[in-house]
């Protein structure tokens, strides 16, 4: 038996296509000012070290909407948070 993630027969709607393509821009753009090696961080932790590394204005706009004492484990976490995750809106 074949998944469908295999023979194609799963097929993304051209809104969520677009949407998970948003979403992984909008990591890229994070990722490189964010210490991942660090984690777990508080947001507030993230949104400092993010500033302390040079991140545009943009980028600190969106880290300083998290809960500042938000305890981020991991990157899929920080993702999740930001509603950046991989994974297509139900």
């Amino acid at each position: 038996m074949t998944s469908g993630a295999l023979d194609n027969s799963y097929q993304l709607s051209d809104a969520d296509a677009e949407e998970l393509v948003a979403r992984r821009a909008a990591r890229e753009e994070m990722s490189p000012y964010v210490d991942f090696d660090d984690l777990p961080l508080t947001a507030r932790m993230i949104r400092s070290g993010a500033e302390a590394n040079g991140a545009p204005d943009d980028v600190l706009r969106r880290l300083g909407e998290l809960d500042p004492e938000l305890e981020i484990l991991n990157a899929d976490a920080l993702w999740e948070a930001l509603g950046y995750n991989a994974e297509p809106s139900a």
